[in-house]
């Protein structure tokens, strides 16, 4: 759900280019977040580092991220029981996720959040995102999409309105 919502605002190129770079990006801070837990001359530990992550749930809390910073509804359902404001959202999926699942990479979830709120405040989105005007050359300009995928029915070419994934992007 979450990457069609992105898709459609972003389109699929951008999205696409996006999924690769969170993936990296995600599982670079996770890693580097676990050698600082071990390093830590006050409380080392190596719980960080032994600890498994070969998931794509961290690219998941970065898109949760970036899908309730362009969201536009108050507040979102946490399995209808409750209702949590729409900014807290993908926070309070990580705490209630982890208190259901003790067992599931809560740094590699951590990290996802993290990576998607430096996006969404401008510190990665210009060093991991080129421009739309870039994705739209290579849509229009290049052989580099087939015409038989630009012209598929849930292709989604970059939008007019598309200006960057950060809010400093927003309505400009």
């Amino acid at each position: 759900y979450l990457s069609t919502v992105l898709e459609k605002k972003f389109g699929t190129l951008p999205t696409l280019h996006l999924i690769l770079a969170l993936t990296l990006l995600v599982s670079s801070l996770h890693t580097f977040i676990s050698f600082l837990a071990y390093c830590n001359p006050l409380y080392s530990t190596q719980k960080f580092m032994l600890e498994h992550s070969l998931g794509y749930s961290g690219v998941i809390f970065t898109f949760a991220i970036l899908e309730t910073s362009t969201s536009r509804v108050q507040s979102r359902s946490i399995y209808g029981l409750f209702e949590v404001p729409t900014q807290l959202y993908p926070w309070v999926l990580l705490i209630l996720i982890q208190v259901l699942m003790p067992n599931i990479s809560f740094l590699g979830h951590l990290s996802g959040i993290l990576v998607g709120t430096l996006i969404v405040n401008g510190v990665l989105d210009k060093s991991i995102f080129p421009s739309p005007d870039f994705f739209r050359y290579i849509e229009e300009e290049t052989r580099l999409v087939p015409t038989r995928v630009k012209n598929h029915e849930l292709y989604v070419k970059v939008p007019d309105n598309f200006r960057g994934i950060s809010k400093e992007n927003e309505d400009a």
